[in-house]
C-alpha cells in the first residue's frame, strides 16, 4: 500500500523516458527564472525573559506578517553589524554573559566555561 504512488512517477511502457519527464536543464546554463533563498530553523536557546520580551513585542507591535523570527533577525544583523564596525568586543561580551547566566542557569556550566580574562585593577 506505501508503494501505490511510486508507480505513478515511473513512465508508461508505452512511453519512452524522454516523454515522461521533461530533461532538466543543463549545469551551468542560466534558468528562467533565479533561484529564491530559504530561511534555515536554528537550533539555539533563550532565556525566559528574552523570549517574553520578543513574544510581548511582537504582539505589543501589531504588524501584520511581523513574528518573533523578524525580531531576531534584526538582532542579528545589527549584532553582526556593532562587531563588524568594531563597536562591540564580542568575545568579551560572551564570556561575561556566561558567567552572569551561571548565577541563574546552573546549567550552563554543564556545557564548560570559557576561560574568564584577568581584569585589571
Amino acid at each position: 500500500m506505501l508503494s501505490a504512488g511510486r508507480g505513478a512517477t515511473r513512465p508508461r511502457p508505452s512511453e519512452s523516458p524522454e516523454q515522461a519527464a521533461p530533461a532538466p536543464a543543463p549545469v551551468g546554463e542560466p534558468t528562467s527564472r533565479p533561484v529564491a533563498l530559504q530561511y534555515e530553523k536554528a537550533g539555539f536557546f533563550v532565556t525566559p525573559d528574552q523570549r517574553q520580551w520578543v513574544d510581548n513585542t511582537v504582539h505589543d507591535l501589531k504588524l501584520k506578517g511581523i513574528s518573533g523570527s523578524d525580531v531576531v533577525r534584526l538582532a542579528l544583523d545589527r549584532l553582526r553589524a556593532a562587531v563588524a564596525d568594531g563597536t562591540l568586543d564580542l568575545g568579551s561580551e560572551l564570556v561575561d554573559q556566561a558567567y552572569r547566566e551561571i548565577e541563574q542557569f546552573p546549567g550552563r556550566k554543564n556545557r564548560g566555561m570559557p576561560p574568564r580574562p584577568a581584569r585589571l585593577s
